[in-house]
């Protein structure tokens, strides 16, 4: 029966054949219709092709539309706390947005940079704001786990989303990561590398209302920025991961000293320190005695109108 059925479809191509050389008529008739059928389908794929250009257009204006202007990138706005102080010069107070006091780059240990740079971003001085390589890893990392396990915003993507909070946005997305890894170019194109370290260390966020290392080494250790130690340094960017209170001295100081030590021990594998200094600094204890910050300004307004 199969047999019968082959050869009847041999026969009838066969026939067709025949007639497409033989017939004029119907050879055009067959022309046209496949010419129809290709012009059909070219019009199909003319039109998935307009309507993703105009996806791409429209969602590339709402990706730049809001990103911060080169003014705003050239003079970045950070909310500094007003102090008070007595007739004798004794500090009373000090009222905030942000607790934040600015330093310059000379006050800012050397070891303090080391920490940051090594735990946060190894290939600082290497990058144009976004490290290719670190984003495909973590892409990799956290397909097989399923989860975000890993994150690749580089210092100067940190930057980004923490001066331009608004812009940005705050959510975890693809159109936040690539308004950030923009933003991170533009910045790399403004600043020096020296600058945008200095930046990030002012303008970044340590816990218990402490913003910038001169805010945070007062709240934490009582002490200006310039005076403090190693492991001090270690401690103060280890928390920089999760300021939440998860590396708090206070409330986790298991979390905080493993945290501190993995800190160090990135530092000793980039050759900040030596392996011997590590294991000496690794065996200090947490010293911190974090204070709680004084007022800030949306509390005092609302305590006034309360008044």
């Amino acid at each position: 029966m199969s047999g019968s059925i082959k050869n009847n479809n041999k026969d009838s191509k066969a026939l067709e054949r025949e007639e497409y050389f033989n017939n004029r008529d119907y050879r055009r008739k067959m022309m046209n219709k496949k010419k129809k059928s290709s012009v059909r389908k070219l019009s199909a794929f003319a039109l998935v092709l307009i309507i993703i250009t105009i996806g791409i257009i429209a969602y590339s204006a709402f990706l730049f539309n809001g990103l911060p202007s080169l003014s705003s990138l050239e003079n970045p706005k950070t909310d500094l706390a007003t102090k008070i102080y007595s007739e004798d010069g004794e500090l009373i107070d000090q009222l905030f947005i942000e607790n934040r006091t600015i330093v310059s780059i000379d006050a800012i240990p050397k070891d303090l940079i080391n920490a940051v740079i090594s735990v946060e971003d190894r290939k600082f001085y290497k990058h144009w704001g976004v490290d290719l390589d670190r984003i495909i890893k973590a892409m990799f990392k956290n397909i097989m786990a399923f989860s975000v396990e890993e994150g690749a915003s580089t210092i100067t993507q940190q930057l980004a989303r923490n001066l331009y909070r608004v812009e940005i946005g705050n959510k975890i997305s693809i159109t936040r990561k690539l308004r950030e890894a923009i933003t991170a170019v533009q910045i790399e194109k403004t600043y020096t590398k020296e600058e945008i370290l200095l930046l990030y260390l002012n303008q970044v966020y340590f816990g218990r209302g402490a913003y910038g290392v001169e805010a945070a080494a007062k709240t934490f250790f009582d002490k200006s920025v310039s005076d403090l130690t190693l492991d001090e340094c270690a401690m103060l960017i280890g928390m920089v991961k999760n300021p939440s209170g998860y590396y708090d001295p206070i409330e986790n100081p298991e979390n905080c000293l493993n945290r501190r030590n993995i800190v160090l021990n990135s530092m000793q594998e980039e050759g900040y320190i030596t392996k011997e200094v590590y294991e000496l600094a690794k065996n200090d204890p947490i010293k911190a005695q974090p204070k709680t910050i004084q007022k800030n300004l949306p509390e005092l307004a609302a305590n006034s109108a309360n008044m």
